[in-house]
């Protein structure tokens, strides 16, 4: 199975930015990265570029299937 090539940080980083204006986005995905590191005994300390769209995303009431569409 081929993979598409990843997008570009920068691409991610503008979808569903609006979140910024009512969350602090820092706080929580510094939250949701030791919640992930604790649930998953993983030693990723930062969620990845895909998981900061997504969550972006369900802050902003995006379902996961238009969030996917978004972001493929």
């Amino acid at each position: 199975m081929v993979l598409p090539p990843h997008p570009r940080g920068d691409d991610f980083a503008q979808k569903f930015a609006e979140a910024n204006e009512h969350w602090n986005l820092q706080k929580l995905y510094k939250d949701i990265a030791n919640a992930k590191q604790q649930e998953r005994l993983r030693r990723c300390k930062q969620l990845s570029i895909t998981e900061r769209a997504c969550l972006r995303g369900l802050l902003c009431n995006y379902s996961p299937t238009e969030i996917a569409t978004e972001l493929n």
